[in-house]
């Protein structure tokens, strides 16, 4: 009997016209609704006879039938042809008795039943089973489609991505000798060509009567579009990113089908050499550079190599690249230590970590994304900025990368990791090869050491190693573009009033009390308003929220003198600097971590203690910003700054 489905969840439906999905039941087993002349599904189970030479190709609908079951019959007629009949003629659940028996052997048959409703009949001969699995994101894009074009069903599923079977000469081989069929390689090659979805679209005749008008039919599309997880990463100006999203870490799209596959398994799977190096770092922290200085020590010469460091990225690889790369490997990744494989750290392989300054490498990236065609950007600065200090793009937040190798480079002290500031690679090149040659063990003289620097000047790099610019948008600089020191703060596009007023101080010394004070001082009322001082903290504004603000602007931060916005001290702003007992502020800046969710953070107070008096938390040093700010306010006696101590305001 006929049931209908009523999808109460569809917000395109109503009570009067409800969304319908017709089914055919038996014993609460669902199928579609097929000819009603169809043998019961009780009678498909027990009653059929099966033939020794029958062969059933199983699955859940969308997973390939129509694809394998035309392979198949290939391979039984030894010819690169279609048949005029479809697979549905050879579908067990959808045809009658009469016709199940009147069908000549070789029955090439095929069904979407599990194992066990198979006819017994069948599994009692053993006959040959084909099962295909497709990726369920594409089986339900695929049956989506399916269900909301054919007449006799109405739309009940929705959801993601569309594959193709990669390899299918090779798939196509197995497939014969797992059938004790003996092929050519050229009828193999025939068969493969023939099978291409285009071509089945094309010649096959589909029973257009079933579908509704204007639709693909039975063979609707086979590619692999939405394959991986994109994800359009959308910004405070409605700017997107296309990133890929794997188990929510963000990477770039790469390109390649295996991708998202590849990336889980490479921790576990992804088998090191002794003699690899590994070079790690938050893109555009210099991996290009010194990549080529590691690569100019291992050969011995001051010479560029043909290819890019790309083809040795980690994350970019499929395994089989990975395994096929000729040994000494330099490798590079862009990925936490965590996230490495496991095999490198169980065969401690040697790690260089570049580290460079986060406003250069949001420079830096903001171009990056802005010039490559993969990630569809066209943001602007002010917008591309939060989006940096948010970790709303690919490899995500830069504090979090370089807190969690920190942190787990003091943990692994035995494990063999060099570290390299970009910025004493400017200053001192040749001092900072000299260090990586002895961490890497490499035998060098001053000669070798001047070539390597004078080959590895951003110019020559630039000049000399070709990149793939079909990658890049035109007019772009592709990925060598400036590699300068950056002689700008990003406070300094902050433009400042004359009347603006600075609170500034370390974390808890009294922000929010003398900030409430502050505004009442300025209004002229002892009443407190109804946004907090975060509304006004500089370092947690876009450059629009900033000037958005209305005068007067009572401002806080919690960053040194040098950070503040150039505009604000040329016009000598008035600032008032808060100083309080570090033993109360390191107390209240730990129940601070332990309270908000942002940090995850759980530790004890005496693991806090030393991290507080280490400077490893935001802000860093209480003892460098307390002795920074010390010695600008005696270097700037004309500034008007004016200095409150907490317990003053107790007292």
């Amino acid at each position: 009997f006929l049931r209908e489905l009523t999808n109460t969840n569809d917000n395109h439906s109503s009570i009067d016209n409800p969304q319908r999905y017709v089914i055919r039941s038996n014993r609460f087993y669902n199928v579609g609704p097929f000819c009603t002349g169809s043998i019961s599904l009780q009678v498909v189970i027990y009653s059929p006879r099966t033939r020794d030479d029958d062969i059933m190709i199983c699955n859940y609908p969308k997973s390939g039938t129509h694809w394998i079951w035309e392979i198949v019959q290939m391979l039984y007629r030894q010819q690169a042809e279609f048949v005029n009949v479809t697979k549905d003629d050879w579908m067990i659940e959808c045809i009658t008795k009469e016709k199940f028996d009147g069908l000549t052997s070789p029955r090439i048959l095929n069904s979407h039943l599990y194992h066990s409703m198979l006819p017994q009949d069948f599994l009692r001969r053993k006959c040959k089973i084909i099962y295909t699995i497709r990726n369920p994101k594409d089986v339900a894009v695929s049956f989506y489609h399916h269900h909301r074009n054919i007449l006799m069903t109405t739309p009940l599923i929705i959801s993601l991505g569309l594959i193709i079977l990669q390899n299918n000469i090779k798939e196509i081989k197995r497939l014969a000798e797992f059938l004790c069929i003996k092929c050519e390689d050229q009828l193999i090659g025939e068969i493969g060509t023939k099978c291409q979805i285009e071509n089945m679209k094309r010649e096959k005749i589909q029973n257009n009567e079933d579908w509704r008008d204007n639709t693909a039919g039975m063979y609707r599309e086979g590619k692999d579009h939405l394959t991986m997880p994109l994800k359009d990463l959308v910004d405070s100006e409605g700017k997107c990113m296309t990133v890929l999203d794997v188990d929510g870490f963000l990477l770039p799209d790469f390109k390649f089908p295996s991708q998202e596959d590849d990336f889980r398994s490479m921790a576990d799977h992804f088998v090191a050499r002794d003699d690899d190096v590994l070079l790690c770092n938050y893109p555009k922290s210099g991996t290009h550079w010194v990549w080529e200085i590691i690569q100019m020590l291992h050969t011995q010469k001051a010479e560029l190599i043909e290819y890019s460091k790309m083809k040795c990225m980690i994350e970019s690889m499929s395994k089989e690249s990975f395994d096929s790369l000729p040994s000494p490997r330099i490798l590079n990744t862009h990925l936490e230590f965590s996230m490495l494989p496991k095999d490198f750290l169980r065969r401690k392989c040697k790690i260089v970590y570049t580290l460079r300054n986060p406003k250069d490498v949001a420079v830096s990236y903001y171009h990056h994304h802005r010039g490559l065609l993969m990630y569809n950007y066209d943001g602007s600065w002010d917008g591309y900025l939060e989006r940096f200090l948010e970790g709303n793009l690919d490899y995500m937040s830069w504090f979090d990368n370089v807190r969690n190798w920190h942190k787990d480079i003091k943990e692994h002290k035995d494990y063999p990791i060099h570290v390299i500031h970009y910025e004493d690679m400017h200053k001192n090149g040749i001092e900072e090869i000299r260090k990586l040659a002895k961490f890497l063990e490499k035998p060098y003289n001053e000669k070798l050491l001047k070539g390597i620097q004078d080959k590895c000047q951003f110019e020559m790099m630039q000049k000399g190693k070709c990149h793939a610019n079909f990658f890049w948008k035109e007019n772009t600089a592709g990925i060598y573009r400036e590699g300068k020191l950056s002689k700008m703060k990003i406070a300094d596009r902050l433009n400042s009033r004359d009347d603006d007023i600075l609170l500034c101080n370390y974390p808890k010394s009294g922000t929010h009390w003398v900030w409430e004070i502050i505004q009442m001082l300025s209004t002229q009322k002892a009443e407190l308003i109804e946004h907090t001082k975060m509304k006004g903290m500089i370092e947690s504004m876009s450059k629009k929220s900033f000037d958005s603000l209305p005068s007067p602007r009572i401002l806080n931060t919690h960053l040194e003198f040098i950070m503040l916005p150039t505009d604000c001290l040329k016009r000598k702003c008035k600032i008032v600097y808060t100083m309080r007992n570090p033993k109360d502020v390191a107390v209240s800046y730990y129940y601070h971590h332990h309270g908000l969710l942002m940090y995850n953070y759980d530790g004890s107070w005496d693991g806090f203690l030393e991290r507080f008096l280490e400077g490893n938390i935001d802000y860093m040093s209480w003892f460098d910003n307390v002795r920074n700010w010390h010695k600008a306010i005696q270097e700037h006696k004309d500034y008007p700054i004016h200095v409150i101590h907490y317990e003053d305001m107790q007292q």
